[in-house]
């Protein structure tokens, strides 16, 4: 196989699927954009359940559940009550588990890697592939900031009667958002606590108008438990489409996966770890558990007034009440079509002037904070997928400025009354980059090689990808019906040369999801012959793959460790015999003497502390010398040199040499190095007999017939 250049450290070739991270520890920063503090986590509590230990991880859920209430949902709600009233409320609560499901996986990559999926999708994919994920993502992130900053302005329009008009909105929102977010420096805490106090106020905002309005009961619970829309039509079904869109949303999962890196976790144990993420689940579904609630207030507050309402009833309400915009409304039979700003004058035209200024709070507290996190999101996107090495405000500056300029374009040439069209192109295009974020998660998620004993089981893998498959097929349903209706040739046109594109990367990231989950039938001669069959062959191997993949993933990781181990001593031995013996290094030590010295000793240069720690910097770069054999009467692998030290290729009859596998036993080394790096020095350092065993089995546990034996006092 012939080998490609190294990309991030880490060695690929053309045949080769996904190569795992480097060590997470080498990948430490001295700054950080959200993390220059971490929540001390509470050691001192035993029980099973601990209300101190989950109020210390609370936090970076509720942060994430802002992106379910940013304006582009509160639009999505309004008009599923306008035109389907309580019948589509089983969707949103649908849509809302399966974003739970995403999320879970997110929090759980970060938790356990120390990464957020940036970061890993750096390490991941080659450089071309990685620059047009991070590109897609970027379009994600501008489509939702957009509509996070359009509506904010729209609030201070109505907030100020229209004396502010758009423009100024948007230039209002940037401001201010710049010094929303150096609140951070006054401590991680009082950040997420300003949040909290922003999703109070919509809470309050919006329960406010479902009081005010006084919902049918019944029809609500109906709505929202019984998975039918009676009478519904192409309209509903669109809308329906839409809140799927609307709800789940590619940024988000990103975002998540680095905002749980805030909490102090020591990843080398596993207890911690599993206990971060069983805490991180219950604060995500709390959090996402208050931003249904807050959705269903708005659905129910236009299903319960605005529903099968025409335009000409609303412009007699509107001029009953003297209100100055009845003209928004025509004089015709048409179904009435609101959107936030329009939601706002007719709450102000029916129920008074009080619920238009509530109204405009909550949808003001909804874009402030949304943009805040969309700018998160920028941030570590941008940082992960670039690896930039720039200072806090400049990363700042340039996220927002990407992000704020079509949206200054947009403020300054578009109507405040006429952005229903808008709103719906940018649903359109981040449903467009769902597939971006989904498939690079339940990829990750799903190898031992990334996530060791966290690793996605067999429920978990196929629940995923059905969600996952389900989810984008909704989502392209919605785009097919938003092109067919510009009825434009040309655009037909230029859509069908964008969708070739667009499927072919999905396609390739599909291949690099199964091939990584074990689908040897996608695992051809060259990457251009894997790139055209993936297309071909993607539904039929899905869900064999799945099965494959989880039914044999347990045996194969214990094997990779268990080998990667032992290959580690090997090398190290090897690597200790090529210094000269004699030489010797004089170390400090911690006894003081009499007199206030200390005491100093000699040691072999070889087995000194610092040599063994510059051993096991570059020693998991010697796995790719390394084949796989498999046993034929146990099926057990193990792991044997394929090169010699001088590099001339070896006998190759007993062992194969393939580049995912060496890349996953270099990563299960680089795992080993870093959890277990006191054991490997303190064993080298005092020349053990046996190393091998002694650390790979009896004081590691990583081969398994060690289960089998006592531990020794070593």
């Amino acid at each position: 196989l012939e080998d490609s250049p190294q990309e991030n450290g880490v060695q690929t070739n053309q045949y080769s699927s996904i190569s795992p991270p480097a060590s997470p520890d080498a990948q430490d920063e001295p700054f950080s954009t959200y993390f220059e503090e971490k929540v001390a986590i509470p050691s001192d509590v035993s029980q099973v359940f601990s209300f101190r230990k989950l109020w210390a991880f609370t936090g970076p859920g509720f942060l994430m559940s802002i992106a379910y209430l940013d304006p582009g949902n509160i639009e999505s709600d309004l008009q599923s009550g306008a035109k389907a009233g309580f019948k589509l409320l089983w969707v949103l609560l649908g849509a809302t588990i399966i974003g739970l499901l995403l999320q879970r996986l997110a929090a759980r990559l970060g938790v356990v890697t120390g990464m957020h999926l940036a970061e890993v999708c750096n390490r991941q994919y080659p450089t071309v592939p990685r620059v047009i994920l991070w590109l897609m993502v970027e379009l994600a992130i501008i489509g939702s900031d957009m509509q996070e900053v359009i509506g904010c302005a729209i609030a201070f329009n109505l907030l100020s009667v229209g004396r502010i008009p758009l423009w100024a909105g948007v230039l209002i929102t940037i401001t201010d958002t710049f010094v929303f977010l150096f609140l951070d420096k006054y401590g991680l805490r009082k950040l997420e606590a300003f949040f909290g106090f922003l999703i109070t106020i919509m809470a309050l905002s919006f329960g406010y108008e479902y009081v005010l309005v006084k919902p049918d009961q019944g029809e609500l619970l109906k709505g929202m438990f019984l998975p039918y829309c009676a009478g519904c039509g192409p309209v509903q079904l669109e809308q329906a489409v839409g809140i799927v869109g609307a709800v789940i949303m590619p940024h988000n999962i990103y975002l998540h996966s680095a905002l749980v890196k805030s909490r102090d976790v020591d990843r080398k144990n596993k207890k911690e770890v599993k206990e971060a993420n069983k805490y991180y689940f219950i604060e995500s579904t709390i959090a996402l558990f208050v931003s249904f609630l807050i959705n269903v207030f708005v659905v129910a507050v236009f299903a319960q007034a605005f529903y099968n309402k025409t335009n000409i009833e609303v412009n007699a309400l509107c001029n009953s009440t003297g209100s100055p915009h009845a003209d928004l409304f025509p004089l015709n039979n048409g179904t009435l079509e609101v959107d936030i700003y329009k939601g706002g004058i007719v709450l102000g035209c029916v129920f008074g002037p009080a619920a238009l200024y509530i109204w405009a709070i909550g949808i003001l507290a909804a874009g402030q904070s949304s943009t805040m996190t969309g700018t998160y999101s920028g941030q570590f996107v941008m940082e992960g997928f670039l690896n930039l090495r720039w200072s806090r405000f400049a990363r700042v500056l340039l996220t927002r400025s990407i992000a704020i300029t079509p949206t200054l374009l947009v403020a300054i040439f578009q109507d405040v009354h006429h952005l229903t069209g808008m709103n719906d192109f940018l649903n359109v295009l981040q449903s467009m980059q769902l597939p971006f974020a989904l498939i690079p998660i339940l990829t990750f998620t799903s190898l031992t090689s990334i996530m060791n004993d966290f690793a996605n089981g067999l429920v978990w893998k196929i629940s995923g990808g059905i969600v996952i498959l389900v989810v984008c097929a909704i989502n392209m349903y919605f785009v097919v019906v938003y092109v067919t209706a510009l009825n434009s040739v040309l655009l037909y046109v230029l859509a069908a040369l964008l969708s070739i594109a667009y499927l072919c990367f999905v396609g390739y990231l599909a291949w690099h999801c199964l091939v990584a989950l074990g689908v040897s039938c996608l695992d051809f001669g060259s990457r251009v012959a894997k790139m055209r069959e993936a297309a071909l062959l993607l539904t039929s191997c899905a869900l064999l793959g799945v099965l494959l993949s989880s039914s044999q993933a347990a045996r194969p990781g214990q094997d990779m460790r268990c080998g990667a181990c032992r290959a580690l001593v090997d090398e190290m031995e090897w690597a200790i015999s090529q210094v000269d013996p004699k030489k010797m290094i004089q170390t400090g030590s911690f006894r003081i003497n009499p007199d206030g010295s200390q005491s100093i000793r000699e040691v072999p240069l070889a087995r000194s502390e610092g040599n063994l720690l510059e051993l096991m910097e570059s020693v998991c770069e010697r796995m790719e010398d390394y084949g796989e054999h498999t046993d034929p009467s146990t099926n057990r692998k193990s792991y044997i040199r394929v090169k010699s030290r001088s590099g001339e290729a070896m006998d190759l009859s007993e062992a194969t040499l393939d580049s995912r596998v060496t890349a996953s036993l270099k990563f299960a080394c680089e795992t080993i190095v870093e959890q277990h790096e006191d054991e490997v020095i303190e064993f080298f350092a005092h020349e053990t007999d046996n190393v091998k065993d002694k650390l790979c089995s009896k004081r590691t546990d990583l081969c398994d017939h060690a289960l089998k034996m006592p531990h020794d006092e070593l």
